[in-house]
């Protein structure tokens, strides 16, 4: 039986836009996986890496949604609901810091970029889990993905447009989402809809291009 307060549209919608960012993370790792075996360029390895941890990120978000029809909606606010968080949190920041590594990894030490990468995901995710507070989680990554947009933006000036366009449009859609996943109080339902169509569109639009960048 559903939980009290239950939203049936928007848990479905919710539950339809994991599951077809799952997908498309998925079909976009198995797409470059032939590119990285014939180039073994580094930063294509890393691009496909941060779609799979965000693929991932995305799994357990999925299984957070279903768990939701089978437990009180209070235990969500509390500890089941902060350890959902603990995974999430790691995932989607290591896959954004793995994004940014492949645009600036020739510039530098990318074994310790990755180490560092993965003990700033951790405490990230640990803090927010001690704190219960995901609003730190969305702050931190949000100043991560702008400085980011603004980075491609400055520097990479000799790349192609349809490349630039990808990782710009990979860093709106990841925005969008984080204000789209905020806890229920700070947006209305119909401001989350909106929200996961946009998300959808724009990263459709992101497989188009990375498909037409592969052909």
């Amino acid at each position: 039986m559903p939980p009290p307060f239950f939203n049936p549209v928007l848990f479905g919608m919710e539950l339809l836009f994991a599951v077809i960012i799952f997908i498309l993370c998925l079909i976009i790792y198995l797409k470059t996986k032939e590119s990285y075996q014939l180039t073994q360029h580094q930063g294509i390895r890393f691009f496909r890496d941060a779609f799979l941890f965000f693929g991932i990120s995305y799994l357990i978000r999925f299984s957070f949604m279903l768990t939701k029809l089978f437990f009180d909606i209070r235990l969500f606010r509390g500890e089941l609901g902060s350890l959902f968080i603990l995974p999430l949190g790691y995932l989607s920041t290591i896959a954004i810091f793995y994004i940014g590594l492949s645009l600036v990894w020739k510039k530098f030490n990318v074994k310790y970029f990755v180490i560092l990468g993965h003990i700033i995901a951790i405490l990230l995710s640990i803090l927010v889990f001690v704190t219960k507070s995901p609003l730190i989680l969305v702050y931190i990554q949000s100043f991560f993905l702008i400085m980011a947009v603004i980075l491609i933006l400055i520097t990479n000036k000799k790349k192609k447009s349809l490349i630039k366009t990808v990782y710009v449009l990979i860093f709106i859609f990841w925005l969008i989402n984080l204000w789209a996943v905020i806890p229920g109080k700070f947006l209305a339902m119909e401001y989350k809809i909106l929200f996961h169509l946009i998300s959808v569109g724009l990263f459709g639009i992101v497989y188009y291009k990375i498909s037409k960048w592969l052909k």
